[in-house]
């Protein structure tokens, strides 16, 4: 998996899935991932750990609130950061993360590693994995699509 300040992503293996279902499992797997990343985020919690994050620093509160009605530590600025977060698949695996634009990738990459930004970790490390209820969830839907072909 690629972090660096121009790449944060993930890489999901789907190993055991047959060649011809790729596809498929893909567009249903990577747009769940999706939205449970972004729900997570608007949550104000991790989907590596499924913690909450530290609330924002009172200064940053006053200066967030020029820019979006909401409070909370939900990574929304301005919104460019999270429109740019998205799926893809790459050789048979889905990558989840920022990699179209280079400043967001930046953006993503401090908050993901809490360098320079108070760490809101959204995107697991090549060591670590999603959190369990994620994990679960995208092992129904490759099985529930596996099912329905071996049926079908």
């Amino acid at each position: 998996m690629p972090t660096n300040k121009s790449r944060v992503s993930k890489f999901v293996d789907l190993k055991g899935v047959p060649s011809d279902l790729i596809d498929e499992v893909a567009e249903e797997v990577g747009e769940f991932l999706l939205d449970q990343v972004l729900q997570d985020i608007a949550s104000g919690r991790s989907s590596v750990s499924g913690k909450k994050w530290k609330g924002l620093s009172p200064e940053y509160k006053d200066t967030k609130a020029g820019f979006t009605s909401g409070k909370g530590a939900n990574l929304e600025l301005t919104g460019e950061m999270l429109d740019d977060l998205n799926w893809r698949l790459v050789n048979g695996r889905i990558e989840i993360g920022w990699f179209n634009d280079a400043d967001q990738s930046i953006k993503a990459f401090n908050h993901n590693k809490g360098d320079t930004l108070p760490k809101r970790q959204s995107i697991p490390l090549p060591s670590e994995s999603f959190r369990p209820g994620i994990r679960r969830e995208m092992d129904a839907i490759i099985n529930e699509i596996l099912e329905d072909h071996e049926d079908g």
